[in-house]
């Protein structure tokens, strides 16, 4: 198994290939960028090792997911997407986690969020529903869908299913601005039966389940970072030198990077040292307070950065600007995605 700095390092390797892809703006990642990131074994970084996976902690995901984001934001969050997806599926029972981990080169995507109805049936449940921002659905396997289910009497309450990805019916979606071109998708299933071993009703799960959505802020905060170092790299092929007070402001900015890389850092330490069952809601608060602030100080480093750049190469400030706008959207996003599954726990503890 490769060691955090030997996969990190390999991935790095991939950014200038991964640079020569075509992502389109819309849609599925390319296949042949897929076959890359699938031939670094980046798919298999999260899986469990008994599986022929990697085990990976979050530190070395968001390290990984870092070097993807300096070849092409789309990519690093496509990976993400899978990972964390592949962390919810970790809630389930050992049989639904059997089936899901020996696919081969399994892909799972998924949200945290509701979006449809589980109505129990013999064996099982029915699930219809609708469930946007799905990044990875084109060429997943497996998704994670979040259902509630509403009982003739008694409160309705949230469900997680596995259902298979050849269940699904999967469209063009629509992207959260900024983070277009991850390969998102709308998927929708009308009356598809899941048996009940790949059903889990979240109250039984609540640790396990706040954990892995804290582990799917990790992932993102990996993107977010490698996009803010992706504009740093950015800045300096095109920096105009001799001006003392641009070279201050981007100092800040390099400041506000490496201050971001810690609350980075100590958000995967809290996810890889509290996982599952010991999994507190003072876990959850701390978690999102270092999500946050990782969210903001990358985006206003390449604020400044974007105000801050010279005339510099073709792909110089406009780049930095256009990069800029992306942040300021994907943050949001980030933080609107770690909410959402947060407010599943606060219906379970309300119900």
């Amino acid at each position: 198994m490769p060691t955090r700095t030997e996969l990190v390092d390999r991935v790095a390797g991939l950014v200038p290939v991964l640079r020569g892809h075509r992502l389109p703006p819309t849609g599925p990642v390319p296949a042949a960028t897929m076959a890359v990131l699938s031939g670094a074994g980046v798919f298999r970084a999260p899986v469990p090792r008994r599986h022929g996976g990697y085990g990976c902690d979050s530190r070395t995901l968001v390290g990984v997911a870092a070097q993807l984001a300096r070849a092409g934001a789309a990519v690093a969050w496509t990976a993400a997407a899978h990972w964390a997806s592949m962390r919810l599926a970790g809630v389930f029972g050992a049989r639904a986690r059997e089936e899901v981990f020996g696919t081969a080169d399994v892909r799972v995507c998924g949200t945290p969020a509701a979006g449809g109805t589980a109505t129990p049936v013999a064996d099982g449940f029915v699930v219809d529903g609708e469930w946007e921002f799905a990044a990875g659905a084109w060429h997943a396997h497996w998704q994670v869908v979040v259902s509630v289910v509403v009982p003739p009497v008694g409160a309705p309450f949230p469900v997680a299913a596995l259902l298979p990805r050849s269940d699904l019916r999967v469209a063009a979606g629509r992207p959260p601005a900024g983070v277009a071109g991850t390969g998102g998708a709308a998927t929708a299933a009308r009356g598809v039966f899941v048996p009940a071993h790949r059903v889990v009703e979240l109250s039984t799960v609540d640790a396990q389940w706040s954990s892995a959505v804290a582990a799917w802020a990790a992932s993102s905060v990996g993107v977010v970072l490698g996009m803010a170092l992706d504009g740093w790299d950015r800045y300096l092929d095109g920096l105009v030198t001799g001006h003392e007070t641009v070279h201050v402001r981007t100092a800040d900015a390099l400041a506000m990077i490496d201050e971001a890389e810690h609350h980075a850092d100590r958000l995967a330490s809290l996810v890889d040292g509290h996982a599952g069952a010991d999994w507190t809601e003072a876990d959850s608060g701390r978690a999102r307070d270092d999500l946050a602030a990782a969210c903001g100080l990358v985006r206003d480093a390449v604020h400044v950065l974007a105000t801050s750049s010279g005339p510099g190469t073709a792909e110089g400030p406009a780049e930095i600007r256009r990069l800029a706008q992306d942040l300021a959207a994907a943050t949001r996003h980030v933080l609107r995605g770690f909410d959402d599954g947060a407010g599943q726990a606060g219906h379970r503890a309300a119900a």
